[in-house]
């Protein structure tokens, strides 16, 4: 099932489920960290700093000597993500963002009523196929739960489950991506972001290249 990261959910637009935590695998690359974050009463998505610290028992033999040596401690800080596009939170919806606020949210869709059917959630992993619609605007988790399943296990993924899970992961890693892939292949990234059309792809490759320095 792969690791996940979790949000709190503190924001109007979530209704009677604010205040709930759910999963997410949009924020880091194929998956999880299991690190936490929170969509405040103001709409931002932040990522809440921690420390990790060994506290594990020094008296203990073997494989209990290794509980408690990375526990991780909240310091209480926060760095804003200045978040842009949709966050799949896993099995609850999704939330918009633009320019780094919360300002839309659309729930999953709710299992049919009719026995026949299969959940949005169910049925790409039960029938395997996937076409990519880049015109479909809602993309159910069905696509994520099987592209990511496929990435984890042994069986190599083709062309059409690249495609889908391109289109499935966040405007933010879909961006970074691009970047890998390019500088994989040896190309000069600097020279390709000047003539990128889409601005925020820029920041985002600029801001990749500091970090990569």
């Amino acid at each position: 099932m792969g690791l996940f990261d979790s949000v709190g959910c503190n924001h109007e637009l979530f209704g009677r489920h604010r205040g709930e935590t759910h999963q997410t695998k949009d924020l880091h690359w194929l998956g999880g960290h299991l690190d936490k974050y929170e969509i405040t009463p103001s709409g931002r998505l932040e990522f809440l700093e921690y420390i990790t610290e060994d506290r594990s028992d020094p008296n203990a033999q073997g494989i209990d000597r290794l509980a408690g040596m990375m526990t991780t401690i909240y310091t209480g800080g926060r760095r804003d993500l200045n978040y842009h596009g949709w966050l799949y939170l896993s099995g609850f919806g999704r939330a918009k963002f633009t320019d780094g606020t919360m300002v839309a949210f659309e729930p999953e869709p709710s299992e049919s009523k009719n026995p026949g059917t299969t959940r949005a959630a169910d049925s790409g992993e039960r029938s395997g196929l996937f076409e990519s619609d880049p015109n479909r605007d809602f993309r159910a988790p069905t696509k994520s739960a099987y592209i990511g399943k496929t990435f984890r296990m042994s069986e190599l993924p083709g062309l059409n489950e690249l495609e889908a899970f391109v289109n499935e992961i966040s405007p933010e890693v879909r961006s970074r991506l691009a970047w890998l892939l390019n500088r994989f292949l040896g190309l000069d990234t600097n020279a390709l972001r000047q003539s990128l059309d889409d601005k925020l792809i820029a920041e985002d490759w600029l801001r990749f290249e500091r970090e990569s320095d």
